[in-house]
């Protein structure tokens, strides 16, 4: 059980206690529980929401698709998540996760598909750098900063150096 699982299931006991418990018991039981969702940074809804059922994800391509089974692990902080495909389109799969879990993978999937675009798209500065893979007789005629010129040649540096041999000529 992860430590979020573990968390989740001593608030459970804990608002089992505070909405059964006898006289007394009900009220320290409410006060730890308000104490210790505050603490954690969780709600009511978060510790009470844990049916699982079938959710539904669409993907664009097959990067797209492992980066939502990362993102997926990561939330769910288990590799045991059941999962089901489409019958007649691959790019929708669904995942058996809670409401606020498939919240957290969409919000999860989100943020990081800006990340990796980014990380792309340098990466592919990079990689048409290394190549000379631009015109022979023009100059390219974009401006960067040094940071930014660093950060391309350590990223051009970090590429395998390899040559294409010319198959046809004039």
């Amino acid at each position: 059980m992860s430590d979020r699982e573990s968390i989740l299931d001593q608030l459970r006991k804990i608002q089992a206690l505070a909405e059964r418990g006898i006289d007394g018991e009900k009220v320290v039981a409410q006060r730890m529980l308000d104490a210790l969702l505050a603490k954690h940074g969780l709600t009511l809804a978060d510790i009470t929401d844990h049916d699982l059922d079938f959710r539904e994800f669409k993907t664009t391509d097959d990067l797209d698709a492992s980066l939502l089974i990362h993102c997926i692990l990561f939330v769910a902080g288990t590799v045991h998540v059941r999962h089901a495909r489409h019958r007649r389109n691959k790019r929708i799969v669904y995942y058996e996760l809670t409401k606020l879990q498939h919240a957290e993978v969409l919000a999860t999937l989100e943020y990081y598909r800006a990340e990796l675009k980014k990380d792309l798209d340098g990466l592919f500065q990079a990689f048409v750098n290394k190549h000379h893979l631009f015109p022979r007789d023009g100059e390219c005629k974009q401006t960067a900063s040094i940071e930014e010129m660093e950060r391309l040649r350590r990223r051009m540096d970090s590429l395998v150096s390899t040559t294409m041999t010319k198959h046809l000529s004039r």
